[in-house]
């Protein structure tokens, strides 16, 4: 009996270990959601000079970038689904 409150108590632990882990990936993709955001802004106010200059061209590779790793996260999602709906229908 008390191997098996030791495998419940050790089975809880690592399901909000995976809960804590789901809630930072989210922040942090909100964050990254935000960062793009902002760099938007500031592009759109930019002038045509300053859209050229040197600072310009890296604001817009910052939001290239930022998009890129919005898109990877995104994917990264998506295939897990996808995984979790295979697995269920091989379940079933």
């Amino acid at each position: 009996m008390e191997d098996l409150k030791l495998i419940r108590n050790m089975l809880n632990e690592e399901i909000e270990k995976l809960e804590r882990k789901r809630e930072n990936d989210l922040a942090k993709k909100s964050e990254s959601i935000k960062n793009l955001e902002r760099d938007l802004n500031k592009l759109i106010n930019y002038t045509v000079h300053e859209f050229m200059t040197g600072y310009g061209i890296k604001k817009q590779k910052d939001i290239i970038s930022g998009l890129f790793n919005i898109v990877k996260d995104q994917n990264s999602k998506i295939i897990n689904l996808e995984n979790k709906i295979i697995e269920s229908k091989e379940k079933i």
